[in-house]
């Protein structure tokens, strides 16, 4: 009895494949589509995933992004001259995971939206050399904030759909802290970070 007992829970173990999928990956920089006015703009995603107490089934997700984007702004009423912004920002937005039942490789992500956090640093924020030659700081302060306030909201509006994709992640392999996955029909390949 007690040896049909423990075959039957080496049985259960070995059919596990579950990846271990907790712990902090970073993805090569993605594009980010419908960024308002922006000619370019991408995202170095970094999925940091937490198993529940209960195991390594389910969990909580927080998906953070470092942002880089390029608008071109048309001249304002004291300056016809157009001119080139940049400007570097981070988002994160919070969830819960869990694998899809009856597979081991596939993950079902449920996002918070409301959990969604843009931050534009106003350090962050550069215009093209040719525009702010000449420029006193006060004049340069003012189009900063300006730029600021329009890219938390044109960002902000993008990252709804764009976080949107991460609700499934298919076909997943973990291999020597790589992890590749199937992402709304896109191959991805993220790097664990040491723990």
């Amino acid at each position: 009895m007690a040896a049909a007992t423990i075959a039957a829970a080496t049985t259960l173990v070995s059919c596990d494949k579950t990846p271990d999928i907790s712990g902090s990956w970073t993805c090569a920089p993605q594009h980010i589509n419908n960024v308002s006015g922006a000619f370019s703009s991408s995202s170095i995603d970094v999925l940091n995933i937490a198993n529940s107490p209960d195991g390594n089934k389910s969990g909580t997700i927080v998906i953070s992004s470092m942002i880089s984007a390029q608008q071109t702004v048309s001249g304002t009423p004291d300056l016809i001259e157009p001119y080139q912004e940049t400007v570097a920002a981070t988002a994160s937005i919070s969830g819960t995971w869990a694998f899809h039942p009856d597979e081991d490789d596939d993950v079902d992500v449920i996002l918070d939206y409301s959990t969604l956090k843009v931050n534009v640093d106003p350090t962050g924020v550069a215009f093209s050399q040719n525009y702010i030659t000449g420029r006193e700081q006060p004049q340069i302060d003012s189009l900063t904030a300006s730029a600021v306030s329009r890219w938390q909201q044109s960002l902000y509006e993008s990252l709804r759909p764009y976080y949107s994709r991460y609700v499934r992640l298919d076909d997943i392999s973990v291999r020597d802290n790589i992890m590749r996955t199937e992402v709304n029909d896109t191959d991805l390949t993220f790097t664990r970070e040491a723990k």
